[in-house]
């Protein structure tokens, strides 16, 4: 499998190394030609990305490290 992470502001890369240890996922930076994408960053990182997943169709994970996190919170009660 062939994964994307989209890393918003902030340091993240300690979350993203506890990923990047999954034995079969091969990370990389471009978008093209994978097969899910991470998303590590809160509601500005998500919606900034958004439409471009939805056109793509790729699942996607979203590691919540914003500061609010009402992106998440809001689908945790929603489907929690």
């Amino acid at each position: 499998m062939r994964a994307a992470a989209i890393l918003g502001p902030g340091n993240v890369s300690e979350c993203l190394k506890k990923f990047q240890r999954v034995e079969g996922v091969e990370w990389t930076d471009s978008a093209d030609q994978v097969d899910a994408v991470v998303i590590f960053g809160g509601d500005g990182t998500v919606h900034r990305h958004l439409p471009t997943l939805v056109s793509s169709q790729l699942p996607a994970l979203v590691v919540p490290r914003g500061s609010g996190n009402d992106f998440c919170s809001r689908a945790e009660a929603e489907h929690g």
